[in-house]
């Protein structure tokens, strides 16, 4: 009978770069200007919000 089940082997430098080949690099994850305003305008409504009264989905008072 021939083996059908693959062996157990440690995993080689290859392999591990054949499984991660697109690493992020950090300037990936920095923020364009524009995501930066909508970031800061959320930021400023959910302060905003966070003072007002909501009833029935409409802001009442400051």
């Amino acid at each position: 009978m021939s083996q059908s089940q693959p062996r157990n082997e440690p995993a080689t430098q290859k392999d591990l770069e054949a499984m991660f080949l697109s690493v992020p690099k950090p300037e990936d994850f920095e923020l364009s200007p524009q995501q930066k305003q909508a970031l800061e305008d959320l930021l400023a409504w959910e302060k905003r919000s966070a003072k007002m009264h909501w009833i029935l989905g409409q802001p009442v008072g400051r």
